[in-house]
């Protein structure tokens, strides 16, 4: 439903994203104080992880060194998610023994500088700077090396911003189907073209495999015994399928459509724009190929 209104929600920075880390990582005290106001919407918060234009969860831009008891973070993420209008920030960040460890940011925090970021699609993203920012020992959550857990909850992004596409395609799609009912040339309505038909007909297929894709994704990050490589494998299928098929219903949406399905007047235009940035975020189509046939590989070789 956020992808078929286009809903500008936190749900994803502030909940997906970060209320997962915490739920996983942080400790009762910090659960307690955290998830009641993030659930209820009083305090907003979003993750910093990704310092390259190019999504790699395994590369992180944002150092942190001990010092004196406390962490002092250094580097920049770029692709922030609402970071601009959040009361804190949470940071993942790599220590001197190659740890992943995650880090509760104030956004007023002395060092820390945000710059919007001016998107196709209008959503508010941002670029963190971290300069020489300090940080007690309290503000870091969870122990230990927390990659895993990272990976887990961008998967979990990455599924959530497929369904979202599937929701904004869908809609791309109902408003095709309805205006080749509507518009009428030669004395007929378009709809009743053979090859119109044709298309629209392979347009319902791809969405509905797309739908199919999205579905098995939810369906493995709710399984608790599902493998690591086969959810991250249904992740990438779903991120890509979904992706795709945005891509392509919406080309032959403008096209059904003629200019007016690129003007900001009609909606259709609105659900372009945000389906372009969206086919990015959380990796590609290339990423999650690339990805898909790395875990493929893994997989198969564990079956010989």
């Amino acid at each position: 439903h956020l992808g078929r209104n286009l809903a500008p929600s936190p749900l994803l920075s502030s909940i997906v994203l970060c209320g997962s880390l915490i739920n996983e990582l942080g400790d009762e005290a910090q659960r307690a104080e955290l998830l009641p106001a993030l659930i209820e919407g009083s305090q907003r918060m979003t993750l910093a992880s990704q310092g390259q234009n190019r999504f790699r969860p395994e590369h992180l831009d944002v150092a942190a060194t001990e010092r004196d008891g406390a962490y002092v973070l250094e580097g920049q993420d770029l692709w922030v998610p609402d970071a601009n209008l959040v009361e804190t920030l949470l940071v993942a960040a790599r220590l001197s023994n190659g740890d992943t460890a995650l880090f509760l940011l104030p956004a007023d925090t002395q060092g820390v500088q945000i710059e919007a970021m001016q998107l196709f699609d209008s959503r508010n993203h941002a670029r963190v700077c971290l300069n020489s920012v300090q940080l007690p020992a309290s503000a870091r959550i969870g122990s230990g090396d927390a990659q895993s857990q990272l990976e887990h909850a961008l998967d979990r992004a990455a599924a959530c911003v497929a369904a979202e596409l599937l929701g904004a395609t869908t809609v791309m799609f109902e408003m095709t189907i309805e205006y080749l009912k509507t518009r009428t040339q030669f004395g007929a309505p378009i709809g009743s073209f053979q090859a119109l038909q044709h298309r629209a007909a392979w347009m319902m297929v791809d969405l509905e495999l797309a739908r199919s894709a999205v579905m098995a994704s939810f369906e493995a990050l709710n399984n608790e015994s599902c493998s690591v490589e086969t959810r991250q494998q249904l992740v990438s299928l779903a991120k890509w399928k979904a992706g795709e098929v945005a891509h392509k219903i919406s080309r032959e949406a403008v096209q059904m459509h003629g200019g007016i399905g690129v003007t900001d007047e009609y909606d259709l235009g609105l659900y372009l724009k945000r389906a372009r940035v969206a086919q990015v975020l959380f990796g590609d189509s290339d990423y999650h190929c690339e990805r898909y046939g790395q875990v493929a590989q893994i997989l198969a070789a564990e079956t010989h």
